[in-house]
């Protein structure tokens, strides 16, 4: 089975890969395919980009990822913001319009319209996989092609574009100036360079990859910081140009902490991409006008209900009931703070704990003993909850982990924490602490195996080191440098607002993420708003960046801001209150005959009856229910069909009509906020 599918699988990708590089491909009409190609003169330099964010996909809504369209777009923007970039240059591509058919008339367009003293962008950003061969020319050093899903890639096996038809289409563009960006899975496979004709000259060609060959990637680890680069961020000659190669060195180690973005640099010299554009429009406008209100000191953690269930039970080990065993319960309230309730064991090793109720995680501590914890359960109020406990003793601790602690700053002693914890299995673990002693020399005794040390000090950052082998009878020295906390003399200050009803939103969460790249420190402050909207917090100069985390309204801020000393930052915040969503999963742009679906169109087809199904964002959400909705109205050209209130929801359309019509879905949520979406389509009986 397996062998007879890759046979199959080659054979398509074959064929697919022949039809690319030789033969005419159908152009698909579509809305998206039309661009006005203006005319210029031989001699002037022009800027041309296809951008593809994908972001949404046929018949499977898991794999959505809404970002990558806001990334695009954001791509697009600042593309724009530069006076050598114009919006009929530019050919964007989204969700239902990012087809393999109009991806690859993107690139036709480029080969049609760019001359070789142009500059050619193309930038793809979605879902990347990996074939299990290499399919000719061998130019794989890991056997392995790799392959870009489109918007029915999920839905239909050759709905792909693989790197070698992407390297073809970019030799067929005239340009001597291209940079390919791919911003996706197992990015680094699409460095492909090679040529059809050994005789012809390399393409100068740089390719920015978001990740390497054989690494996954995460949602939003590099395309806005290859955005902030591109804004200006990168100018590190400070001559007003941005190169992809000045970009790239910017997005490099700021991507690291979750993937390592790679490069292919064919192009001789640096390759201009953007101007920099960061004292034209700026991120945060300073507003002299505004009051200086007094800081807010941080938010007290937010309610929880009443503490009414109960935790419980005994805690032994091999000599029978351990007493004074320390008993720790945590939970998370929010995305941004936690619940913590600890006891210990009386003389019968019988604890018992008020929680309330909530997702609870248990662990358990005693001198002389592994550790060991639940993993977490959902706890009911008014309920009790009994969970014993029987510990294993610590192995003997025959080595030493010892070092002396002191200030990267002057060298000073430091009288720091240090906290061990020693991992053997999974069920063996525990963890010591001792302080350094005034000469900033720290000893502890630990059993041989594998330890993480973390070392901290208030005033500055902690260090920690990972996964550190330790023998029998070692004496194992680890001599650590504290960089002290940078001074505050900045502040993050505004007014946060619901941009609907313009009133300030009280008591919100803004966290602020202050990092320094070049030593890999980084600290957090946070604020609360009160009355009037306002927030306000300390913050040492240098690169900010801003996390707004709520379940109650809508916020995307990725990209860079900058705290400069003595001088307030203001961030003014005006957010969009989450609304329910709405969707239509079928039809989709496609050919329909009695319900089922036969091919994918450049528009929706009915041929017979059908069913119209609506999807949302908000699944597995709301009370009671799989959705935040308390209705779902199906009209056809805005004359109501039926009210479902229960999914699925769906319904069948049966009539008989020949001609365009439009089907709408409406949802109406339990706030009384309502979405809608509609679609046209061509029904036939």
């Amino acid at each position: 089975m397996k062998t007879n599918l890759k046979i199959i699988t080659s054979i398509s990708v074959v064929v697919l890969f022949v039809g690319t590089v030789l033969l005419p491909i159908l152009n698909v009409p579509s809305q998206a395919n039309i661009v006005q190609e203006p005319s210029k003169t031989e001699t002037e330099r022009q800027y041309w980009a296809l951008l593809v964010g994908i972001g949404k996909y046929a018949d499977n809504p898991e794999q959505n990822r809404p970002d990558m369209i806001l990334e695009v777009n954001d791509f697009q923007n600042l593309l724009l913001q530069s006076s050598w970039w114009s919006a009929d240059h530019i050919k964007m591509l989204t969700a239902e319009d990012a087809t393999v058919s109009n991806i690859l008339a993107g690139f036709r367009w480029l080969s049609r319209v760019a001359s070789a003293d142009d500059v050619v962008v193309v930038y793809l950003s979605t879902h990347g996989m990996y074939h299990s061969f290499d399919i000719p020319p061998k130019d794989e050093t890991d056997g392995l092609d790799e392959f870009l899903i489109s918007y029915w890639g999920f839905a239909y096996n050759l709905s792909f574009i693989n790197d070698d038809t992407i390297n073809v289409l970019l030799n067929k563009i005239k340009s001597d100036n291209v940079c390919l960006i791919v911003d996706s899975c197992y990015a680094g496979g699409f460095n492909d360079h090679w040529k059809l004709l050994k005789s012809a000259p390399e393409q100068p060609r740089v390719i920015l990859m978001g990740s390497c060959e054989d690494e996954e990637a995460v949602s939003g680890g590099f395309a806005p910081y290859l955005i902030d680069g591109l804004r200006g961020y990168a100018d590190t000659n400070e001559d007003g140009i941005i190169t992809a190669e000045e970009a790239f060195n910017y997005t490099q180690p700021r991507s690291s902490p979750w993937q390592t973005p790679t490069i292919y640099d064919g192009y001789p010299g640096e390759l201009p991409l953007t101007t920099n554009t960061l004292h034209h429009v700026a991120s945060s406008i300073p507003v002299s006008s505004s009051p200086m209100e007094t800081l807010i000191p941080l938010p007290n953690p937010s309610e929880v209900s009443a503490e009414t269930a109960v935790l419980c039970g005994h805690v032994s080990g091999t000599g029978g009931p351990i007493q004074n065993a320390l008993v720790t319960a945590t939970g998370r309230i929010d995305y941004q703070q936690t619940y913590t309730n600890t006891t210990t064991t009386d003389p019968a090793g019988f604890y018992f704990l008020h929680v309330p109720a909530m997702r609870i995680r248990i662990s358990v501590s005693a001198p002389g003993y592994c550790d060991m914890s639940t993993n977490q359960f959902q706890v009911q109020e008014n309920t009790t909850y009994w969970r014993n406990f029987t510990l294993v003793p610590r192995p003997p601790e025959t080595a030493i982990v010892c070092g002396f602690i002191s200030s990267e700053q002057n060298g000073t002693p430091l009288a720091a924490n240090v906290s061990l914890r020693w991992w053997g299995s999974s069920e063996q673990t525990y963890q010591n602490e001792t302080i350094a002693d005034a000469n900033g020399f720290y000893q502890m005794n630990v059993a041989p195996g594998q330890v993480d040390l973390d070392v901290s000090m208030d005033g500055y950052f902690t260090e920690s080191f990972y996964e550190v082998n330790i023998t029998e009878a070692e004496t194992f020295w680890v001599n650590i440098s504290l960089y002290p906390f940078p001074l505050e003399t900045s502040t993050v200050c505004g007014y946060v607002t619901d941009n609907e009803t313009g009133e300030p939103i009280i008591g919100f969460h803004i966290d602020v993420l202050w990092v320094n790249f070049s030593n890999g420190h980084e600290y957090s402050r946070r604020a609360q708003t009160n009355t009037s909207g306002f927030f306000s917090m300390p913050i040492a100069p240098g690169e900010l960046y801003i996390d707004i985390r709520t379940e109650d309204y809508s916020s995307y801020d990725p990209y860079r801001h900058d705290a400069v000393d003595g001088k307030p930052l203001w961030l003014n915040l005006s957010l969009e209150p989450d609304r329910i969503s709405v969707d239509i999963a079928k039809p989709l742009r496609a050919l329909y005959l009695n319900n089922q679906r036969i091919a994918p169109w450049s528009s929706t087809r009915i041929i017979g009856p059908i069913d119209i199904e609506a999807t949302s964002a908000d699944f597995f959400y709301g009370p009671g229910g799989y959705w935040q909705v308390q209705k779902v109205e199906f009209y056809i050209d805005d004359e109501i069909k039926a009210t479902v209130t229960t999914e699925p929801y769906s319904w069948n359309w049966t009539a008989k009509t020949i001609g365009k019509h439009i089907i709408k879905v409406v949802a109406y949520g339990f706030d009384n906020d309502t979405a809608s979406k509609e679609i046209e389509v061509t029904k036939f009986l």
